[in-house]
């Protein structure tokens, strides 16, 4: 059964475009904008993916997308991003845990505001600007010395902004933090941690988690349901893994039929149709006929593509011939997956 490599080169490579992943010396990695009723706990978590780093001539600057004009500036010379990686910039209310830094200019309450808006990260290679030099000056035209290192445009539940798409992540998703429904108990964040700077496509709304990995315990995978058994019951499809590049991935069939001719479905869309008595979830875009083990138990195990980019679905879904299936054949559950 030659399925490891069909999955982990056929399927996944031919199915989804090619990715490029690079690191930066400082991202943005999370910015949580709103919250239950008054915003209090608002951050902006940096991320240094090579660990301590001195941030001396970093600018945090935060725009205001119905004006598209600058409303405050974060100055973080003297302050640096621990042996970790992770950086917060909150409130001194000690509401956000893990604040690093509190600027006197981060206010208590709504001091990153919700909307179409947008957060920048810039660097002065020369030292000479202030946070002042960025006062009022419109997203299109930052003060001269200033070179943008990272940016997110983010809304809650709002239309795109063009003109800060534009100006600072051409080409890139504005992202909802309201995108899951649950805006004030989530946050904008990247995962895995880090990525390319001014890539902001992967980003996904997450359980905000400052000063920590965003990705601890997310696995990317939900169980569909949909499934319909056979003589030994209903057989059991499980994800595991961040589906990110590179990462560890398993995709375990337990409690089939033994020794059966079994057809995996997998697809980059869900159909929901018919099927023997039962509901086929993904689209076939491709069809894996196997003979499955007298155990009735296939673990794959491999490594997700690089090649695969972020925010692409895939649904996967087994059928086994099984003669204790009301139409003799079985089904497993479905699983979704999408790359964060």
């Amino acid at each position: 059964m030659k399925l490891r490599p069909i999955l982990s080169t056929a399927v996944l490579a031919a199915l989804c475009a090619s990715h490029v992943s690079a690191g930066a010396v400082l991202l943005i990695n999370e910015v949580d904008a709103d919250q239950t009723s008054t915003d209090a706990s608002e951050f902006i978590e940096l991320y240094s993916p090579g660990g301590a780093l001195a941030l001396d001539d970093f600018f945090v600057v935060l725009y205001n997308g119905s004006t598209n004009v600058e409303y405050s500036t974060f100055d973080l010379d003297g302050q640096a991003v621990p042996a970790d990686g992770f950086f917060v910039i909150g409130p001194s209310t000690l509401t956000v845990p893990n604040t690093d830094y509190s600027p006197s200019n981060f206010a208590a309450t709504n001091a990153v505001q919700n909307g179409q808006d947008a957060v920048a990260l810039y660097f002065d290679p020369t030292g000479l600007l202030l946070a002042s030099d960025f006062f009022g000056t419109d997203v299109a035209a930052p003060p001269a010395g200033a070179v943008l290192v990272d940016a997110l445009v983010y809304d809650t539940s709002d239309a795109d902004d063009p003109e800060l798409l534009a100006a600072l992540t051409p080409g890139q998703p504005q992202i909802d933090e309201n995108g899951n429904g649950n805006g004030v108990t989530e946050s904008c964040s990247r995962c895995p941690d880090g990525g390319t700077a001014l890539d902001t496509s992967t980003y996904a709304p997450l359980a905000p988690t400052p000063g920590t990995s965003n990705c601890a315990g997310f696995t990317g995978w939900t169980d569909l349901g949909n499934g319909l058994a056979g003589a030994g019951g209903e057989p059991l499809l499980v994800g595991t893994g961040m589906l990110g590049p590179d990462a560890p991935t398993s995709l375990d069939l337990t409690n089939a039929n033994g020794s059966a001719t079994a057809a995996l479905f997998v697809g980059l869309s869900a159909i929901n149709a018919p099927f023997k008595g039962g509901t086929i979830v993904p689209a076939p875009d491709l069809v894996v006929i196997v003979t499955t083990p007298p155990t009735g138990e296939i673990p794959l195990a491999f490594v997700w593509p690089d090649t695969a980019p972020v925010g692409v679905p895939i649904y996967l879904q087994w059928a086994i011939q099984d003669a204790g299936a009301p139409v003799l054949v079985a089904l497993s559950n479905a699983i979704s997956g999408q790359t964060p």
